[in-house]
């Protein structure tokens, strides 16, 4: 990638760092590479490319919102760079690879096709709230960010795409009982 811009515009890129020669958007043919020269990009159409190599990459990756990138290979992001999606940009890796974060938080991701294998720890930003009758449930995507000492696994839903696409979530409640006894052991310590 060369200095920056949309990812959906073909003066972004270029075939290798400082070329300046703007060959075209990435295909899913392509690898896309960005480094401490490139400059911040963003997706605003739906994209796609072969490989993604952000590991030196030290901008900012902005992922518009409804928007999805489709990797048929690895995914690599940098500790130095900064991405921004939204809850409702989509990931969607379409081929056999390693995925990894750096840590950063993820929109949507889907497995299509193949087997992912995760270089490091996966973190998402989306969870959603959902009112029934009259208990509030979390509907999220990353059990983790929510504590088994504090919340209880109602469902797991698996849904399938039409394009054989699986996305699982688990629907969690908040056990108020678990909370007031750990708050009452956090402040028995304290004392």
């Amino acid at each position: 990638m060369a200095g920056g811009g949309s990812y959906n515009v073909q003066a972004t890129w270029e075939t290798s760092p400082g070329a300046a020669d703007s060959p075209a958007v990435p295909t899913a043919s392509d690898d896309v590479i960005g480094t401490a020269l490139s400059g911040q990009l963003t997706i605003t159409a739906s994209a796609v490319a072969k490989t993604v190599d952000l590991s030196l990459y030290t901008a900012t990756l902005t992922h518009n919102s409804n928007i999805g990138w489709t990797i048929s290979g690895s995914v690599t992001f940098g500790t130095l760079m900064t991405y921004s999606p939204t809850a409702t940009s989509t990931i969607t890796l379409n081929a056999t690879g390693t995925f990894t974060t750096a840590g950063l938080l993820m929109p949507l991701i889907t497995l299509s096709v193949g087997t992912t294998t995760l270089g490091d720890n996966l973190s998402f930003m989306a969870s959603k709230v959902m009112f029934y009758h009259d208990k509030a449930l979390i509907v999220t995507g990353n059990k983790r960010d929510f504590p088994s000492s504090v919340f209880d696994i109602v469902e797991v839903i698996s849904l399938e795409k039409g394009d054989g696409d699986m996305q699982s979530f688990c629907v969690l409640e908040f056990n108020k009982e678990k909370f007031d006894e750990r708050l009452a052991r956090l402040k028995e310590v304290k004392d």
